[in-house]
């Protein structure tokens, strides 16, 4: 399990800076990232129809920093927007606590990152890192 999201983490945070990368299309983040996401509830949480729902939701809150509300891009709300998508599943599994631990890992996480590494390229790679490295809290019970 270690090994796997260590390198699923990784590779959401390559294809996550390749998304924001002069040259590069956006789609390489939000579906990159995205499929990253989904396979390690594949691997590591069992399927369900719920994962449908799941991966529209995450694949939504990676499409905007919500710089809509106060003009500039907002990381802790990012970081809260792609944890929230794992809510439909948690429904399912009742795992409220690693649920939790990951929302607050993760919103933290982004935001914190984002507003100590100002290097755009360190920057973006860690908050994809941070989107998948957090998982396995998901299954704290």
């Amino acid at each position: 399990m270690v090994i796997a999201t260590i390198i699923l983490a990784i590779i959401c945070a390559t294809l996550g800076r390749m998304g924001g990368a002069k040259g590069y299309n956006k789609l390489w983040r939000r579906v990159g990232c995205m499929l990253c996401f989904t396979i390690w509830l594949i691997f590591f949480y069992k399927i369900s129809p719920l994962l449908i729902l799941t991966m529209g939701l995450c694949y939504a809150s990676l499409t905007t920093y919500f710089d809509f509300i106060n003009g500039k891009d907002n990381h802790y709300l990012h970081g809260l927007a792609i944890s929230l998508s794992t809510l439909p599943l948690v429904f399912k599994t009742q795992l409220w606590l690693g649920f939790s631990l990951y929302v607050i890992a993760c919103t933290l996480g982004m935001g914190l990152w984002s507003k100590y590494n100002t290097h755009h390229v360190i920057e973006e790679l860690g908050r994809y890192f941070i989107m998948i490295i957090f998982m396995p809290l998901l299954v704290v019970g």
